[in-house]
């Protein structure tokens, strides 16, 4: 929650097993995510990053409510956050990623520093000219070396 009580969104620590599932959650093509047999409605204000530093907490993933386009069309319903992580939190205990009494939900309260550090965050534009150079430093070999490993 924002300091003033307004949905920031989720974040999500020690989620590495589930971040493919966290990262669907912000899809903006219209699709349902399924995880554990809970279906997850798509919407249009969601955006999700991982952030290795964050004055909240290092290591989490976070998905973000836009406010801004609170009432657009497609919008996450805000009166539904707490019931939405609740969901997610069933999902993934069905799904085996995590053991019942594993998974911890609370509300929390960012205060005014960490909110704003999370904003200046998500501002921040996505560079996939770099994740694809990392992705061809770090490419297969010939499939002759990597039988050998």
């Amino acid at each position: 929650m924002y300091p003033d009580g307004a949905c920031y969104g989720w974040a999500f620590h020690n989620f590495y097993a589930a971040k493919e599932e966290l990262k669907s959650l912000s899809n903006r093509l219209g699709m349902i995510t399924v995880i554990g047999g809970e279906e997850l409605k798509p919407f249009s204000n969601l955006t999700t990053k991982w952030l290795k530093e964050a004055e909240f907490s290092n290591f989490i993933w976070v998905i973000r409510i836009d406010l801004e386009l609170d009432g657009d069309e497609n919008c996450f319903p805000l009166t539904a956050h707490v019931a939405y992580g609740n969901k997610i939190a069933r999902g993934v205990t069905a799904q085996n990623i995590w053991e019942k009494g594993e998974v911890e939900v609370r509300t929390v309260t960012l205060s005014h520093a960490e909110a704003l550090d999370l904003d200046v965050r998500f501002s921040v534009v996505h560079d996939q000219a770099a994740d694809d150079a990392f992705d061809e430093a770090i490419r297969e070999a010939d499939s002759a070396l990597e039988a050998l490993i």
